[in-house]
C-alpha cells in the first residue's frame, strides 16, 4: 500500500476519508485538520492556479502552510518531512518543551513585569520529567523547574532595566504572507518593535560556548524570514533581528581554569546569555524568497511522484539518532502502519503557533484498553 499519492483535481467535498472510511466531520477551515482525525490520511492535493500548481486542502480549500523549520526539515531529509509534517506523525521533544516554556515566561515578563508569576507560569506550562527522582539523579537532568527558575531569574537580573523589556512591542506574534502564489509562508515572532524596526528572538542551546556554531546563524535564513513578514504586513521595512541566546547548562561544579576555589560558586555559569545583533539587507531578503520557492518546488516534486528520497547524514542529528530510524530501515509499503502504531497523530498550526494530539499512537491505546 502506497503511503498517499497527492491528485491533481478541482476542489471537492468528500464525506469519507479515501484511505480508511471515516466520515470527514467538518469542511470548513475553522473545524478541518487538513487530514483524517483516524488514520491521519492528508487531504491535501495538487490544484491548478493559474499557471501554479497549488498544495492545498481538497474539503476547505485552505492552502498548505510553510515555516522555516518545516522547510529545513525536508532540505535535510525529504523522507524525515514526510512522516513529520505531510503525515503529522510527531514526538514533541523535552528541549522544545523546555524552550516553549520559557519562552512563553519571558512573553509574561515583558507584558506584566512580575517574575514570580513568570516563574509560576513556566513550572505549569513546563512537565519536569525528572520530578519526584532522588535528588541525586535530578542532579544529572539537563532540563528541570529549577534550572528553568534559574534562567528566568539571572534573565531578568540582566534584562529588567534593557530596552528589551521596556520599549513598546509587539509579543509572540504569529503571521503569515503569501510569498509567491501557493506558497504562505508563517513566522512566530518573539518580540517586535516597530519603532526600533527590529525583531528579537529567543534561543535556547545547548551549543552556547560553540561560537562557531552559533556565526552560522548570521547565514539563517530564519532570521530572514522574521523581517520579511511583518515588513509585508506593515509597510515598515524590518532589516535587524536581535537574537537572545539562552545557556541550556547544568554548570561548572570545580571553578575553571584561573578562577581562585574562593572566589566560586558550585554551578555559578548555569545561566547565561548572549545577545547577537544581526541586520537583513534587500539581497538577503532576496536571497530568501528564491531560496523558499526552490525548496517548496522540491517538496511538491515528491509529493507529485509519491517518493520521498533518504538523506542518511541526517540519520544522527541534534546530537542523538533519527526518531525515524528504525522505522525508514523498513520497505516503504511499510511505514505508514508502523508509524500509526509508533506515533502520534499531531497535528501544528503555523497560523496560531500551537499544537494538538489528534490521536494517540496505535500501541498507547492498545494498551490502555488491556489489548
Amino acid at each position: 500500500m502506497a503511503i498517499f499519492t497527492p491528485q491533481r483535481a478541482s476542489i471537492t467535498r468528500p464525506i469519507k476519508c479515501t484511505q480508511c472510511g471515516a466520515h470527514i466531520w467538518g469542511a470548513e477551515p475553522k473545524d478541518c485538520y487538513h487530514r483524517c482525525r483516524e488514520c491521519g490520511f492528508p487531504y491535501y492535493g495538487f490544484v491548478k492556479n493559474g499557471e501554479v500548481d497549488d498544495y492545498r486542502c481538497l474539503v476547505c480549500d485552505q492552502p498548505f502552510v510553510y515555516s522555516w523549520s518545516l522547510l529545513t526539515d525536508f532540505v535535510c531529509c525529504p523522507r524525515f518531512a514526510l512522516y513529520a509534517h505531510d503525515l503529522s506523525r510527531q514526538m514533541g521533544t523535552q528541549a522544545m518543551d523546555f524552550g516553549g516554556a520559557l519562552h512563553e515566561a519571558i512573553a509574561y515578563l515583558k507584558v506584566h513585569r512580575d517574575l514570580e508569576a513568570a516563574i509560576d507560569l513556566f513550572r505549569e506550562v513546563y512537565v519536569d520529567p525528572s520530578a519526584g527522582l532522588p535528588e541525586t539523579e535530578r542532579a544529572s537532568e539537563l532540563r528541570t523547574h529549577e534550572r528553568g527558575e534559574g534562567i528566568l531569574r539571572t534573565f531578568w537580573q540582566r534584562f529588567a532595566d534593557d530596552e528589551l523589556m521596556t520599549r513598546p512591542s509587539y509579543v509572540e506574534k504569529v503571521a503569515a504572507v503569501e510569498l509567491a502564489p501557493g506558497i504562505l509562508y508563517s513566522a512566530k515572532i518573539d518580540d517586535l518593535s516597530l519603532e526600533a524596526q527590529e525583531a528579537t528572538d529567543y534561543k535556547t542551546t545547548s551549543w552556547f560556548n560553540n561560537d562557531r556554531f552559533l556565526e552560522t546563524w548570521h547565514m539563517n535564513h530564519q532570521f530572514t524570514g522574521y523581517c520579511v513578514v511583518p515588513t509585508a504586513l506593515t509597510g515598515i521595512n524590518i532589516e535587524k533581528v536581535r537574537v537572545v541566546v539562552i545557556k541550556i547548562s547544568k554548570g561548572r561544579k570545580t571553578p575553571p581554569p584561573g578562577v581562585s576555589k574562593k572566589d566560586w560558586v558550585e554551578y555559578q555559569d548555569a545561566y547565561d546569555f548572549k545577545v547577537i545583533l544581526q541586520r537583513r539587507q534587500e539581497w538577503h531578503k532576496q536571497d530568501f524568497m528564491r531560496t523558499i520557492k526552490f525548496y517548496v518546488k522540491w517538496w511538491n516534486d515528491c509529493r507529485k511522484e509519491g517518493y520521498w528520497p533518504q538523506n542518511s547524514k541526517y540519520c544522527w542529528h541534534y546530537q542523538r539518532k533519527c526518531i525515524y530510524f528504525d522505522i525508514c530501515r523498513m520497505p516503504f509499503e511499510r511505514v505508514f502502519d508502523e508509524l500509526r502504531y509508533s506515533f502520534p497523530l499531531r497535528v501544528w498550526d503555523p497560523m496560531t503557533g500551537e499544537g494538538e494530539i489528534l490521536r494517540e499512537r496505535e500501541s498507547a491505546r492498545i494498551a490502555k484498553q488491556g489489548g
